[in-house]
């Protein structure tokens, strides 16, 4: 009699073990395809960071409070990612159009992007690639920057460079590793970055900016 009664215990407990043993099971599995789901952040990053909003040969124009034309930002093709908020610009040009004075500023690049704003900074347009940025004064004559890489904080006229710049005028040519410029009042803030300074060039004769760009300013 005992040994039934053992005999029935064991039963129950094996039945009970393969009971505990395939919810083990199925909760691992379960489990597993939670985390593999959740462990999968290229398919939804992807997604998200997918361009949302195309436009070709667009242009966008900033007023001022008074409703004058502050700026003009324009491309062959505007990208936008919503994922950084961030818009790609393929051969951008911005016109800055000066408080005293209707001639803007134009620069123009290969590349560029829109920055939005944000606690962390200025809305600006980061430009790159065969950067210059050109205006022509009521005399006739021409300022002439080149350089590698340009920021332009569009709502203050402010421009950074944080690669070599090239100025141009017409009796001058300026080299320097750094610049800060804010093109309202025209005060240029150039900079040395320790190894190479900043050097000027002037002429007696006033030169052409374009044939200029093909002399060595150091002769």
């Amino acid at each position: 009699m005992m040994r039934g009664r053992q005999a029935s215990s064991r039963k129950v407990l094996r039945a009970r073990a393969q009971f505990v043993a395939v919810i083990v099971l199925v909760l691992g599995l379960l489990i597993g395809f939670i985390v593999e789901e959740g462990e999968d952040p290229t398919k939804d990053a992807t997604n998200r960071n997918e361009p949302d909003l195309f436009l070709l040969n667009a242009k966008i124009s900033q007023f001022n409070e008074r409703g004058h034309l502050k700026s003009v930002i324009e491309a062959l093709r505007f990208t936008h990612y919503p994922l950084t908020d961030v818009t790609a610009l393929e051969s951008p040009q911005v016109a800055l159009y000066l408080t005293l004075d209707h001639t803007p500023w134009t620069i123009e690049a290969s590349s560029g992007r829109l920055l939005p704003l944000s606690a962390y900074r200025k809305e600006a347009v980061e430009l790159w690639t065969d950067v210059r940025a050109n205006r022509r004064h009521k005399d006739g004559s021409e300022t002439l920057i080149e350089t590698d890489a340009l920021t332009v904080f569009v709502s203050s006229n402010l421009v950074e460079g944080n690669e070599p710049v090239r100025i141009s005028t017409k009796n001058s040519i300026t080299l320097a590793p750094l610049m800060r410029a804010w093109l309202d009042s025209g005060q240029f803030e150039l900079r040395s970055d320790g190894s190479t300074q900043v050097s000027t060039q002037f002429f007696d004769v006033p030169m052409d900016i374009e044939a200029s760009n093909h002399r060595d300013p150091s002769v």
